[in-house]
């Protein structure tokens, strides 16, 4: 039946057609409800249930955060400055870490600012790795280097070297040999290359930080 005001607020049930506005004026809690939530199903199975989309549209830069008492759980950041970006944030304990972005078509993991398809802050590790086609593939499963970087065309980038503000040489890889606030130096037979840089900000506006490559002469 499509129940006429006021609505009943006892235990006993009733069912209301059209919409529903609720002003909460200054009350510090809008809306409480004990038992499940059904959006679009009469039968809803857990805390919330819905059937159909969920479109989030707000201001915040924070647009979701899912956690589990309050110490694990992730966040998902929206950056209005530039749209289309997002980054997804993980929880242990009270610490928030960057985990993923999505920056101008590219992905990053542990950075903000992904510079190539693929940007990895870290270590990366994989049972073979394969030429662009997926062919000409080299395993990793009996251990050892997978290629000898000395052994790269003219012109091939290698190494790596990122520079945060605070630790020299957070990431260094061969053929990089130094990586911090003044110097990016590379093996003999091969030139530095930034990737990209940004001003420290927070961290210390006097210096620079960066992503850094090699390339073979």
């Amino acid at each position: 039946n499509n129940a006429d005001a006021p609505l009943d607020v006892s235990y006993n049930g009733q069912s209301k057609t059209g919409g529903l506005e609720l002003n909460t004026g200054l009350a510090a809690v809008g809306l409480i409800v004990h038992g499940n939530v059904g959006i679009g199903t009469l039968t809803p199975g857990s805390d919330v249930a819905m059937t159909g989309g969920l479109t989030i549209n707000g201001s915040n830069m924070t647009q979701l955060t899912v956690q589990k008492n309050d110490i694990t759980g992730f966040a998902l950041n929206t950056n209005v400055a530039t749209p289309g970006d997002w980054s997804m944030y993980d929880k242990v304990g009270d610490s928030w870490n960057l985990s993923l972005t999505s920056s101008g078509g590219n992905i990053g993991i542990g950075t903000l600012n992904p510079v190539t398809t693929l940007n990895v802050i870290g270590k990366v590790g994989a049972a073979a790795y394969c030429d662009q086609n997926g062919q000409n593939c080299t395993s990793t499963l009996g251990g050892g280097p997978v290629a000898n970087y000395n052994d790269l065309p003219s012109g091939a980038l290698a190494g790596w070297c990122y520079y945060n503000g605070v630790t020299a040489g957070l990431s260094v890889t061969a053929p990089v040999t130094i990586c911090n606030d003044y110097t990016i130096t590379c093996m003999s037979g091969w030139s530095p290359r930034e990737a990209s840089s940004w001003n420290c900000g927070t961290v210390d506006h006097n210096k620079t930080c960066y992503n850094a490559f090699c390339i073979k002469n």
